[in-house]
């Protein structure tokens, strides 16, 4: 499967910390670019690049679930060595770096969410040839945050679930506490059988064991990488569907900074119609769940179904009506 998306460029320069990498997803060519941008811890190049593939498939996998129109790439770099005992990158001399490469390939680029407006920026202003497709009055979070809060409501309306178990290390985790206490829900301080549990941690298999060993009603990602859906090791999904535990994916709850983007880059929309346009999310969510519990399988069998189908011609076992509006098809 990882074949569907290639390498595009690796600079894998440890001793200088100057590390990034490209991937796409090798179709759909001809379609108007738009490029994730991703800052990762660095730990060891392979942890760099699986990372870095999987953040690339869950661009893709919106494309898949939303009906979006664009070719999907992400551009992933580190400037964060610490963990690998080698402190921090300069700045100056990455950000140089980041730059060159981004004229060069002129990159239509905008933030993810651990990639604050202001980081960003430094970085991809100032850029001839390149095209940003960023509102710098958008926070970069905001979007994201609203499709993770819809999927959490959408979750508590149909399995009736009011406690939350908030696994938050890569973002701050007080705008999303204010909007679940806003929304009366409940926060515990460990996993129990009558919870979601919301992550924003790259799911090992290590993880996966941790945060499905209370059997939650599910585990809701909010990781770029989400988890590994390429080696051939121990696979995390498959220990939380043994325990019974359904699966959210980041490619459902990370979608609104890219609906900002696409609709930006495609001259479709502002941002604040996109905004009115996600208050349409939470019914789409519910649909999802509506077939995942039809069919007694995991949420996520229902999202990697409609992803095999594209990837490998296998057939979707799902009978998944396409629904669009105001330039946005949702595929449940």
């Amino acid at each position: 499967m990882s074949d569907h998306f290639p390498l595009v460029h690796k600079n894998l320069n440890v001793a200088d910390k100057q590390v990034y990498i490209v991937n796409e997803y090798n179709r759909d060519k001809d379609k108007q670019e738009i490029v994730r941008t991703i800052i990762l811890p660095f730990i060891d190049e392979a942890d760099f690049e699986i990372k870095s593939l999987n953040a690339c498939y869950t661009e893709w996998a919106k494309i898949v679930l939303s009906g979006l129109n664009f070719h999907a790439k992400t551009f992933c770099y580190a400037k964060d060595f610490s963990k690998c005992g080698k402190g921090h990158a300069v700045e100056k001399r990455l950000y140089q770096q980041l730059k060159h490469y981004i004229r060069f390939q002129k990159l239509r680029m905008y933030p993810t969410t651990t990639l604050n407006n202001e980081e960003f920026f430094k970085f991809s202003t100032n850029v001839a040839a390149s095209d940003v497709i960023w509102d710098e009055t958008c926070n970069s979070y905001e979007g994201d945050l609203t499709t993770l809060t819809y999927t959490i409501n959408a979750t508590r309306r149909i399995k009736d679930v009011h406690k939350i178990y908030l696994n938050f290390q890569n973002h701050d985790p007080a705008p999303l506490e204010a909007m679940l206490k806003y929304w009366s829900f409940q926060m515990i301080s460990e996993p129990t059988d009558d919870c979601m549990v919301v992550t924003d941690q790259y799911i090992t298999p290590e993880l996966a064991k941790f945060l499905s060993a209370k059997q939650p009603v599910a585990i809701i990602g909010f990781n770029d990488s989400d988890y590994d859906h390429f080696s051939s090791g121990e696979d995390a999904y498959v220990i939380m569907k043994e325990k019974n535990v359904h699966y959210i994916p980041a490619s459902i709850t990370k979608l609104g900074s890219t609906l900002i983007a696409e609709g930006l880059a495609n001259h479709k929309r502002n941002v604040g119609d996109t905004y009115e346009l996600l208050k349409m999310y939470p019914e789409k969510v519910e649909n999802l769940w509506k077939f995942a519990d039809n069919y007694r399988v995991n949420f996520n069998d229902i999202c990697l179904s409609i992803a095999d189908a594209i990837l490998h011609g296998t057939k979707n076992p799902y009978k998944l009506n396409l629904k669009g509006y105001s330039g946005m098809i949702l595929k449940v």
